[in-house]
């Protein structure tokens, strides 16, 4: 499998209550069925609450006046709050950070609807692209934050051709 990503990719970092936005609004947010499982065999005063905060038919958090009813006044994640980031489910983990795979090839991406993310993306000046041949992920993390940082070399000359 070869990976490509943008150069800026592991530059980014969620500023939390400080992001003038938040991803917890205007959106429905999937739980995927690996974190559905998990939340159903919690046991405990939060797992209830997370257990109701739950759209079981659907699979994605219920929502109160467009945000997810987990996004507290402070504008954090009780979930991560609470319980921690390994509760988190895998939309929530990744966002802003986007995989997509085609013909042997993983495309690494981060989203301009998130606010940080348009910001890196728009203020980078450097080389586009950064390209591996061979990226194994990171120990304990998955998703596409598993493959940042790794035996990356940079695509400055060469751009997209020969990574095919």
């Amino acid at each position: 499998m070869k990976y490509i990503m943008p150069e800026y990719y592991g530059e980014f970092r969620c500023l939390d209550k400080n992001c003038p936005d938040s991803c917890c609004k205007g959106w429905q947010i999937s739980i995927d069925a690996e974190t559905l499982k998990k939340y159903s065999n919690l046991e405990g005063p939060f797992a209830n609450r997370l257990k109701n905060s739950v759209d079981w038919e659907n699979g994605c958090f219920c929502q109160y006046q467009g945000s997810c009813v987990m996004l507290n006044e402070q504008g954090l994640c009780d979930i991560y709050t609470e319980a921690g980031p390994s509760m988190l489910c895998g939309t929530c983990r990744d966002y802003p950070r986007h995989r997509e795979e085609y013909e042997g090839v993983v495309e690494l991406s981060l989203s301009l609807s998130c606010a940080e993310a348009a910001r890196i993306i728009l203020e980078h000046t450097g080389p586009l692209f950064q390209r591996s041949r061979a990226l194994r992920p990171q120990s304990g993390v998955s998703g596409a934050r598993a493959y940042t940082g790794q035996g990356i070399s940079y695509g400055r000359s060469a751009g997209l051709s020969g990574w095919r």
